[in-house]
């Protein structure tokens, strides 16, 4: 397997580069510049493309353009974005589109599988703020025996046709089929496709390593902790230092504490109505809640295992 990043598509958000042998697939990936309204679902859209030039071919009919995409193209793009969506960020509504194409197809190497890793890492190095990293594999079982990325001419004689996708800790995707085979045989394939899949995701994190990319949404993020910290809500060192140093900001409160005249009381935050004054917008309102749950939820992870640890001293 090589990977290889940064030669093409300098325009987009990233791009990265995965053969297996002489199966090469490009994966691109472009972010819109600012959010779209807010729905139930995040805006990203898969495109996969086999290409006749791929395998050195054309088309022998009067239309020499690719025309409209096949089935088995609409099965890898769902291959593609069912173990991607699940590692996006609740709130983020920027339209992502991750656009993928066979560019060599040896006849031997089936490209699906090269595909879904290609997008993980392409998603890695872009500024998506993805959670984590994917990688994809496809299992096979010939004469009791699971191959690791079969051929096509393998495939025929496999048992089992089974593809994996998921991140270091978990398994995100499968799908596939077998030829009537235990359970036992299917949980050691799973466990041979999450171990494939962690060996892959280690040079995964390798490349990003050595292409560091900034974040979107990271500026925004180390405004909002500016200002808290401002404000006096959080400090810095509570949600980077060390856990021993965090200040026990709620138990320092007086539960009797005696509420000033125009404030309102909202179980343990006060609020001092303000009056309604015209302001330039800096951020979006959406932006801006994805960011604050965010740093709150860094903030109170941090407080919950102080807490554990304080109240279990055999952790």
């Amino acid at each position: 397997m090589e990977k290889r990043s940064g030669k093409r598509a300098v325009k987009g958000e990233s791009l990265a580069h995965r053969s297996n042998q002489n199966s090469i697939v490009y994966c691109s990936v472009c972010m819109a510049d600012t959010p779209s309204d807010p729905s139930d679902f995040f805006p990203m859209s898969v495109h996969y493309q086999e290409r006749l030039s791929a395998a050195g071919r054309t088309s022998g009919g009067f239309f020499k353009r690719e025309g409209r995409a096949k089935d088995h193209e609409v099965l890898v793009c769902r291959l593609i974005d069912r173990p991607l969506r699940p590692t996006m960020p609740k709130g983020f509504y920027y339209e992502t589109q991750i656009l993928s194409w066979v560019f060599s197809y040896d006849g031997i190497h089936s490209p699906d599988c090269v595909a879904v890793t290609a997008a993980g890492i392409a998603m890695a190095l872009s500024e998506v703020p993805n959670k984590q990293t994917i990688a994809g594999v496809r299992i096979g079982m010939i004469n009791d025996q699971f191959v690791v990325n079969p051929t096509t001419e393998q495939m025929e004689d496999s048992e089992l046709d089974l593809m994996m996708a998921g991140t270091d800790s978990a398994i995100l995707m499968i799908e596939g089929f077998c030829d009537f085979l235990t359970e036992e045989k299917l949980l050691q394939a799973v466990e041979t496709g999450q171990d494939i899949s962690g060996d892959e995701l280690v040079k995964a994190l390798q490349i990003k390593e050595k292409i560091p990319r900034r974040k979107a949404l990271s500026a925004l993020e180390e405004k909002v902790i500016m200002i808290l910290s401002e404000q006096g809500y959080v400090s810095k060192d509570e949600l980077s230092g060390p856990i021993g140093n965090l200040a026990d900001i709620v138990e320092e409160e007086d539960e009797d504490e005696v509420i000033e005249d125009g404030e309102v009381d909202e179980g343990d935050v006060h609020i001092k109505p303000v009056s309604r004054k015209p302001h330039r917008q800096l951020f979006s309102e959406v932006d801006v809640k994805l960011v604050f749950k965010e740093v709150s939820s860094k903030y109170l992870r941090r407080r919950i295992v102080e807490w554990v640890a304080s109240e279990d001293p055999e952790i």
